[in-house]
């Protein structure tokens, strides 16, 4: 991956952004709907547009991928997004 371009939707790109902006912390569904689509928090809201833009973001960024962890019943941790930049993807 080191050195390759790796197009990314716009919406792609600002969930990689938020998670990096982020980095560490796990971020939860309604977090990053607030943060990426502007979508306050609503119990009535049922969408899995985050995870559909995650899946994509895994696929696109291949291994280094294995930095963007979902917690189960918590969110997505950003890992060690670190290792992302070393691999060239920033």
């Amino acid at each position: 991956m080191k050195g390759k371009l790796v197009e990314l939707s716009t919406k792609e790109f600002d969930v990689l952004k938020a998670l990096i902006e982020e980095r560490g912390k796990v971020l939860s569904r309604e977090a990053l709907l607030e943060k990426v689509w502007g979508i306050e928090e609503s119990s009535d809201l049922d969408t899995r547009t985050v995870d559909q833009h995650i899946a994509r973001l895994r696929d696109k960024l291949g291994s280094a991928a294995d930095n963007v962890v979902t917690e189960k019943m918590l969110g997505i941790n950003s890992g060690d997004l670190d290792k992302l930049e070393r691999k060239g993807i920033k």
